[in-house]
């Protein structure tokens, strides 16, 4: 019980420590860094909704992260909308597009509802490209104003930082407070024994559009918040890279919105702390990869903190709790 109170509240207060490390530096460079992590990990967290607990492999990001991104753009640009309007339009496309291939995926996963994902994120690509009038083409759109709430603007990398882990915090605790529920009860039977939950009770089409949905939702949250960020959006963004970085965070971070944060933040901020080494930060992402292969997907992260939760057990073992447990046992044996 105390450990799901933990969970609760720790996850969410996660952010607020980029913002008290944001204070350790005076850089505008790396308060840009920390705002881009900020970003990365929002679109980390809403994939490890779908891959982490319902596991369902999805590479739609770069379409929901998109969408988020070229809603700030167009609707800033163009029509000088303000901030709600844009979060309300990009959430809104995102869940109807991620709606659309839930139902048409809705009676099969795996692979199929891979590809599936993957092709959407094809044809927003082809959008973006194409649409020139609407988009801008290959050279995007640029000159973003910056973002306003009531009176106050927010211009400086620090101030878009905490606007964005403060966001992200709310994000958080919403996604939190569904996974404790029975919806996270529910998601985790359906990801362990599909057909046992079935026969419990549990209705695995709804399971799945709700976590569809609010997966993309908040993938689309952390497009509008790197258009807000960069003031820059081009087709670059649908690039096979922002799949393998989103997968590899929620590798790195395991089953659970916590370690993909932490994993996000750290594949962003350490390879711009190591950019001394020049090319050879590329290869964290082969040895990330390996990790997962060694680990049989469990995450690193998920790995070490099992070892560490067994050692710690072990130090404060009861050798009698241990002779009553195997007595215990043994009579359970006796016919």
């Amino acid at each position: 019980m105390h450990s799901h109170r933990a969970r609760q509240w720790l996850t969410p207060a996660l952010p607020l420590f980029a913002i008290l490390a944001s204070f350790l530096t005076g850089s505008v460079y790396h308060h840009q860094v920390l705002a881009l992590a900020a970003v990365y990990a929002l679109a980390a967290a809403g994939l490890s909704l779908l891959q982490g607990y319902l596991g369902e492999l999805s590479l739609a990001t770069p379409a929901f992260f998109g969408i988020g991104a070229y809603a700030v753009a167009i609707l800033v640009t163009r029509y000088e909308a303000g901030p709600l309007v844009v979060f309300v339009a990009a959430v809104g496309l995102s869940t109807v597009l991620a709606g659309v291939v839930g139902v048409l995926t809705i009676r099969i996963g795996g692979l199929p509802f891979a590809i599936m994902t993957f092709a959407l994120s094809g044809i927003v690509a082809v959008v973006a490209e194409s649409a020139v009038s609407l988009t801008g083409g290959p050279f995007g759109i640029s000159g973003i104003d910056p973002l306003r709430i009531g009176t106050e603007t927010f211009i400086s990398n620090r101030e878009i930082l905490v606007v964005t882990c403060l966001l992200s915090s709310a994000i958080l605790l919403l996604c939190t407070n569904l996974l404790e529920s029975p919806w996270g009860a529910a998601a985790n039977a359906l990801k362990s024994n599909p057909v046992r939950a079935q026969a419990s009770g549990i209705y695995p089409l709804r399971v799945r559009i709700v976590f569809i949905l609010l997966s993309s939702a908040v993938i689309a949250v952390g497009g509008v918040m790197y258009g807000y960020t960069i003031r820059l959006v081009s087709p670059q963004l649908f690039g096979f890279h922002m799949v393998v970085l989103t997968l590899v965070m929620v590798i790195l971070g395991g089953r659970g919105l916590a370690g993909t944060y932490i994993a996000a933040y750290a594949l962003i901020v350490i390879p711009e702390m190591l950019r001394a080494v020049g090319d050879y930060r590329q290869l964290a992402y082969a040895g990330l990869l390996v990790a997962y292969a060694l680990l049989a997907g469990t995450g690193v992260l998920t790995s070490l903190r099992n070892r560490a939760e067994r050692a710690f057990s072990a130090q404060h073992a009861s050798p009698w709790r241990d002779f009553r447990g195997l007595i215990r046992s043994l009579g359970r044996r006796m016919p």
